[in-house]
């Protein structure tokens, strides 16, 4: 499950459908969510089917985490321990939505994780070094 339908929602798209990833798109604005899945090969569907879909992975796109709205785009009753919630907001490092994810028992990925691997791969395209991770986790810390 996709939640979001802009630019860093189409950079996921891409990725989980590379990854063969069974993918459905959700957006608050359904006639984005169906441009961004078709373009990929992908469902969409409305918002609040989200219950009924039941996904294993949900990946958060959508701003909401973010200052001046951090609320979480899912109620803590729709997660259950059995999903990986993977929230691409890396400001706060803990998102609302990855701190009731924590508390349900879901295994979790943050924003930060995203940040600290592309800071990695585009220090080494820009210049050819590999730098450790540790050293971009103290950096970005």
């Amino acid at each position: 499950m996709l939640l979001g339908a802009g630019g860093v929602a189409a950079a996921a798209a891409y990725a989980l459908c590379d990854l063969d990833m069974d993918v459905t798109i959700l957006n608050r604005t359904p006639e984005r969510a169906k441009a961004l899945a078709e373009r990929f090969g992908c469902a969409s569907a409305p918002w609040d089917t989200f219950d009924q879909i039941k996904p294993d992975v949900v990946v958060n796109a959508t701003p909401l985490g973010m200052q001046p709205d951090t609320r979480s785009p899912l109620r803590e009753d729709q997660l259950n321990k059995e999903m990986t919630i993977f929230d691409l907001v890396y400001t706060p490092p803990v998102t609302p939505l990855i701190e009731a994810a924590r508390r349900i028992g879901c295994q979790t990925i943050t924003g930060t994780e995203v940040f600290v691997q592309q800071a990695r791969e585009q220090f080494y395209i820009f210049f050819g070094i590999d730098v450790p991770e540790a050293v971009v986790r103290e950096l970005v810390a």
